[in-house]
């Protein structure tokens, strides 16, 4: 069981604005599969400007690291990794400029995503494409297409988790206070899926992985934490799936 092996051995953090810096024990590589007594599970944050990719980055650590922005404007300027111990094992997680900043040309981002390859070498065990349910303009219905060209198709796919911040859109919509909440904030997001049918494409391209997430809150309250392990839990049965691998850029 993946999770019984996520051991950490020795870990060494350091709180910098650009990284945090962890000591690890040597790792294998073979067949893009690590074995090692220390077991890191690396995921990167990607999607649009002002969708929520830093403050979810917040929500899996359980502390504020990334700066967040509701703005146009990204405050990622340049990637970003900060780390943490979680459930027994390092969790490393990388928060990339946004995409499509009108202030930067296609090849200076594709630049700074081959520099995020770099930061979680040897490789990302989850990209979190990170969409905004109140606002999927047609920019971001190009943002799927986009990264398949940058990181290539298949494989790309079966490591990505869709995540809708945001989720406080549904809670208010549907009953509150019974047992039929949770049911209720489902119903909607189906409905919400048939009426957007690039959306609804985004979630069957990436094998129906897709996660409502409400980032409201203290970061390290219940709230976030229950989401964030449940997060957790779905990056670790796809990283299962995957039979332990990490994605490789060729």
């Amino acid at each position: 069981d993946l999770k019984d092996e996520l051991v950490p051995k020795e870990l060494t953090e350091r709180d910098s604005a650009q990284n945090s810096t962890v000591k690890k024990d040597m790792v294998m590589k073979t067949n893009n599969v690590e074995t090692s007594a220390t077991k890191t599970i690396r995921v990167v944050l990607i999607g649009q400007t002002g969708a929520g990719k830093s403050s979810t980055g917040n929500t899996l650590l359980g502390v504020n690291r990334f700066n967040r922005s509701s703005s146009s404007k990204s405050c990622t300027e340049v990637s970003q990794r900060e780390s943490t111990v979680k459930r027994g094992f390092i969790l490393e997680v990388v928060d990339t400029p946004g995409l499509f900043d009108t202030h930067k040309p296609p090849e200076e981002l594709r630049k700074e995503f081959l520099n995020c390859m770099m930061m979680t070498s040897p490789g990302p065990h989850a990209f979190l494409l990170i969409l905004k349910m109140n606002r999927i303009t047609e920019q971001e219905k190009k943002t799927l297409h986009y990264l398949k060209e940058i990181f290539g198709g298949d494989q790309f796919l079966s490591h990505t988790i869709i995540v809708i911040t945001r989720k406080e859109d549904f809670e208010e919509t549907a009953l509150k206070g019974t047992e039929k909440a949770n049911e209720d904030i489902h119903e909607l997001f189906q409905a919400t899926l048939e009426t957007s049918p690039d959306l609804h494409h985004m979630v069957m391209q990436c094998k129906n992985r897709c996660f409502l997430l409400s980032n409201r809150g203290r970061v390290d309250g219940t709230k976030r934490t229950d989401q964030a392990n449940q997060l957790l839990s779905l990056i670790l049965e796809m990283t299962q799936a995957n039979e332990n691998t990490f994605y490789s850029y060729q």
